[in-house]
């Protein structure tokens, strides 16, 4: 697990799509140890496992406290399956992923130091620019682009397939022929087979 804290002064609306931003970032540290993660929205890392099966690999949390209008502190979380013994993965009821399977001998305070330089230099930037700048690397690693999806929001679900991010962070599906946007909140999707 690491966590980084960061101030903005803007506020939250200058916020849209940071946790997408961060998946990006953490796709771009794991690349450079020559591992290829997809991303899922709005704020899982997923990794191929057994049978090119995705799992789950990573999972982003970002913390907001302060004023709504700015400035606000954001603490990102972000913890990263390295091993699990199979008799976990056993008690998961969902696909997961470790990264110790697919790279061997990556260094954990290495990997974090990485993540954390990765995740500073992307912040320094994302007050003035927002979610734009990242919007094509992440579409680039979407794990469901074109696939068919379920949509669940609290009790209800709907099936869908998934379009591209727009730069807002916003994920766009197709439901039966019409386009609508889902923005973060309690949305989750899946891959529906």
């Amino acid at each position: 697990m690491v966590s980084t804290g960061w101030r903005f002064e803007s506020g939250i609306n200058a916020l849209e799509g940071l946790s997408l931003a961060v998946g990006v970032v953490v796709s771009q540290v794991l690349e450079q140890y020559g591992v290829s993660p997809k991303l899922k929205w709005p704020n899982d890392v997923l990794l191929a496992e057994k049978g090119d099966e995705l799992g789950k690999l990573a999972g982003i949390l970002i913390e907001v406290t302060g004023d709504a209008a700015g400035p606000c502190e954001v603490v990102i979380g972000m913890g990263m399956n390295l091993s699990l013994p199979d008799s976990l993965r056993a008690t998961i009821d969902q696909p997961v992923a470790a990264l110790f399977d697919a790279k061997a001998g990556i260094s954990r305070n290495q990997l974090a130091a990485d993540m954390v330089s990765g995740l500073l230099g992307m912040l320094a930037g994302f007050e003035n620019s927002g979610f734009a700048p990242w919007l094509d690397a992440w579409n680039q690693r979407h794990a469901y682009a074109g696939l068919p999806i379920r949509v669940i929001q609290g009790e209800r679900s709907s099936d869908a397939v998934a379009g591209d991010v727009d730069e807002s962070g916003n994920l766009w599906v197709t439901e039966n022929g019409h386009s609508r946007r889902l923005s973060g909140g309690e949305i989750s999707v899946r891959r529906r087979l």
